[in-house]
């Protein structure tokens, strides 16, 4: 055995700790991480079970590896974890002055060559991203200070224009993020409409990353609702779409006839 091999080999882990292994030598079994994942596994939090060594210029190459036999298919990635990708990718490329996205991720700074060096720089020299990202937010307007919407290129006040869905008691609790509710304010006179019109103002062309708001009273039921429909909608059609539900998550804001009994 040449003797760069007999250095790294160390079945027992006498010398290095754990059981060690020239490169291309390690046996069956085990596998790095880069491994696992090429196979849709993951460690599943088991222990390193050995580890592979290899000269390199500077100083030695190190690699883990892990039983397979204790390897479980990766977990896919669920909707709030695309979403938080989504959001951080577009934050990293989209310009702090002129608030164009690129297709590639800014220095620290978060500014583009052309608001940089204007003198030196022309905008047809920085390529934009054609997938900018769309951000979508619902809200509430009782939740908002002076009743002053969020600042957005187009603001949907939906309080006159679509029923509150709140008069369906089954759905009180719920917010829009809940399939029931989104059918019933999808059923709801005049959201297929709005929703229509929202999807061919989000597909106009411009130059900035575009931002629309949709405020109901209290940002719980339709506004949130409406912004999940819209984003799938968008998602189908190739949109990268960030969404922002301000108000969601808080309590139902009570209705001035919710204690007035009722006729039989």
């Amino acid at each position: 055995m040449p003797r760069i091999v007999t250095r790294f080999y160390d079945p027992t882990g006498s010398e290095h700790g754990i059981p060690t292994y020239p490169w291309r030598m390690a046996p069956a079994g085990l596998a790095t991480k880069r491994q696992l994942a090429e196979q849709g596994l993951r460690p599943a939090g088991a222990a390193v079970a050995a580890q592979v060594m290899w000269p390199r210029r500077r100083g030695v190459g190190v690699a883990y590896l892990y039983p397979l036999v204790q390897a479980k298919p990766k977990r896919p990635p669920t909707a709030g974890n695309l979403r938080a990708v989504a959001a951080m990718l577009a934050a990293r490329s989209t310009c702090q002055v002129c608030r164009l996205t690129f297709e590639y991720c800014l220095p620290a700074s978060r500014v583009c060559l052309y608001c940089a060096q204007p003198d030196r720089y022309s905008r047809q020299d920085v390529p934009v991203n054609p997938s900018t990202p769309i951000t979508l937010v619902s809200f509430g307007f009782l939740h908002m200070p002076g009743g002053t919407p969020p600042v957005a290129d187009r603001v949907e006040d939906v309080r006159q224009r679509l029923r509150d869905p709140a008069a369906a008691k089954d759905i009180l609790d719920l917010n829009g993020f809940d399939e029931r509710v989104q059918q019933v304010v999808l059923n709801t006179p005049g959201a297929a409409e709005l929703l229509d019109n929202l999807v061919a103002y989000a597909e106009l062309p411009r130059s900035g990353p575009p931002r629309i708001a949709i405020g109901c009273a209290g940002g719980k039921h339709r506004a949130s609702a409406l912004v999940r429909l819209l984003a799938a909608r968008l998602r189908e059609r190739g949109f990268l779409v960030v969404e922002e539900h301000l108000h969601a998550h808080l309590p139902r804001v009570p209705r001035a006839d919710d204690n007035v009994p009722r006729a039989a």
